[in-house]
């Protein structure tokens, strides 16, 4: 079976959720590079998963304004070198809960070719129009019975999809159902919106937040990190209105502070990703039939962005690109290419070994649209 693009629902609710140049990019590799993989391995889940146990979640600590960080330069020069990592602390707004089931297997399981998959579709038919942030949208009921199943997924500490759910074993890697996971943020800012009782709403954007918090932790997937950005975005921004209608000004300056570098990551995001874009463009024929010449310099990047120290999502989705350039590019650069494959398959974070292999021993295919 081979793999699809995310469909342009997603990147339309993407755009919504504030990560519109990134998500773009993703997408235009993922069509110009797609590697054909094999059929996704059968689902571990004969039936879904049980409900976890209760688990508790701490209350956020009291803001010292003080400790808060400065504001980061993310247009100074060199600045986007460095780690796309929030130095506000999140534990500030909604700390993780203490469960220790893998939520990722409760998200997996809307995934395609996955048991509930034809639910989390059937959940997503199911939205009302709402307003966000004074902004359109589309949520879940307040009363929404998959809402109510979610939270206590919401409590879990941990959440990884790669390998516990799913082998490392193509590029793109697989994803859960990034579609339903903004539902259920924007679903739970929204009732918290109209919850007319502080605690009440301050519980649901919370819970906005560690939903994307714990979809940041598998860091494979640059489409499954900028969702998880955007559930957090969602919360955090709930929580600033909230403090300036209360008047809480440490909340409102930490959660200021906090949106600035969510911002900012964003624009970090679509640099990394630029170089990828500019070697395999939108409308590049697929690998196999397609003709590249990238520069050196570009070649260089990609290349150092694969083998580098940026964080593992970035390195993975460098492998599809050098994967064209293997099979497309004149023949220096094409040994080059998979020169860096072939010793990436070494690679001491094993799922980037992992990935490595799986794009050497892919295939090219056709793109299919999804419905």
């Amino acid at each position: 079976m081979n793999r699809m693009i995310p469909s342009t629902s997603l990147l339309r609710v993407v755009l919504l959720a504030g990560v519109p140049v990134m998500l773009a990019l993703t997408l235009a590799w993922r069509a110009s590079a797609r590697l054909a993989d094999a059929a996704p391995a059968p689902s571990r889940r004969i039936a879904a998963v049980p409900q976890p146990a209760i688990a508790r979640v701490p209350d956020p600590a009291a803001i010292r304004v003080e400790a808060l960080p400065m504001p980061r330069c993310w247009t100074c020069p060199g600045d986007a070198s460095g780690d796309a990592a929030t130095s506000v602390d999140l534990d500030l707004f909604a700390p993780l809960g203490d469960g220790d089931a893998n939520a990722a297997e409760w998200l997996a399981s809307f995934a395609r070719g996955e048991v509930r998959a034809t639910e989390g579709q059937a959940a997503r038919a199911r939205r009302v129009p709402a307003v966000i942030g004074g902004e359109p949208a589309r949520v879940l009921p307040a009363d929404d019975p998959l809402l109510k199943e979610a939270e206590p997924w919401m409590d879990q500490a941990r959440c990884r999809f790669h390998p516990e759910i799913w082998p490392m074993d193509a590029v793109p890697p697989r994803e859960p159902n990034l579609l339903l996971a903004l539902t259920l943020a924007k679903s739970w800012v929204a009732r918290g919106d109209a919850a007319g009782d502080a605690a009440r709403a301050a519980a649901d954007h919370r819970r906005a937040i560690r939903l994307g918090r714990l979809l940041l932790q598998d860091d494979v997937s640059v489409a499954q990190h900028l969702v998880g950005r955007a559930c957090i975005r969602l919360g955090v921004d709930a929580m600033h209105r909230a403090a300036r209608t209360s008047g809480d000004l440490p909340r409102a300056l930490a959660t200021s502070l906090a949106l600035a570098e969510h911002d900012g990551l964003r624009g970090m995001t679509a640099e990394r990703l630029d170089v990828l874009h500019r070697i395999a463009p939108d409308g590049a024929s697929l690998l196999g039939n397609a003709r590249v010449a990238p520069t050196d310099r570009d070649l260089d990047a990609v290349v150092a962005l694969a083998s580098g120290s940026a964080e593992r999502r970035f390195r993975i989705a460098a492998l599809p690109v050098l994967r064209l350039v293997a099979d497309a590019a004149p023949a220096e650069q094409s040994s080059r290419a998979r020169a860096s494959l072939t010793s990436l398959e070494s690679d001491a974070d094993p799922l980037v070994a992992d990935a490595a292999r799986a794009a050497l021993s892919s295939t090219a295919s056709p793109v299919e649209e999804e419905p």
